[in-house]
């Protein structure tokens, strides 16, 4: 996992939020990097904006953007304790609930600029599958929420429990 302070790290840096408060639950925050501040980077959590973001071995894509992306954006998350798959059983893999993907600047996040570039993209959990140690959170697009036009075709809350929580688009 990068170190905040190494020279070597990039300098865009994703935090990631999942609100599970529509199953019960509480607002999970995950970054994919540590400032190394704590004995160990598995307890140095990154904190932005008075939030704390638990650092977790996680990489994201299919997040093309411009116009039809058929590929599914998703994060791929190191579970290996088998803690998070436990939770997310729980909440019967938490259908809808709201994903939110930021990318902040190292030096903002360093200096906890709260007025510092931020770019922020929403989601919902479409599905979760599990192989060996690690997590697959496959996340609904635009095209999904674009299909409830078509006549047969709903995206209702019977899919997306979370549909009516925080999630605003």
């Amino acid at each position: 996992m990068p170190n905040l302070h190494a020279l070597n790290v990039e300098n865009l840096i994703q935090l990631l939020t999942i609100d599970f408060s529509a199953f019960g639950g509480g607002i999970a925050r995950y970054t994919d990097t540590t400032t190394y501040e704590g004995a160990t980077s598995e307890t140095s959590p990154v904190v932005y904006r008075g939030l704390e973001y638990t650092p977790l071995p996680f990489q994201s894509g299919g997040f093309a953007s411009g116009g039809e992306n058929m590929v599914r954006p998703s994060f791929q998350i190191g579970d290996f304790s088998g803690a998070l798959y436990e939770m997310l059983r729980d909440m019967n893999f938490a259908p809808g609930a709201p994903v939110t993907r930021m990318l902040i600047l190292k030096e903002d996040i360093l200096t906890n600029n709260v007025n510092g570039i931020i770019k922020t993209y929403k989601y919902v959990l479409n599905r979760v599958s599990k192989k060996g140690y690690v997590l697959d959170l496959e996340l609904a697009t635009h095209i999904d929420f674009a299909m409830r036009k078509f006549p047969g075709v709903v995206m209702t809350t019977e899919d997306y429990p979370a549909l009516n929580s925080t999630l605003n688009f």
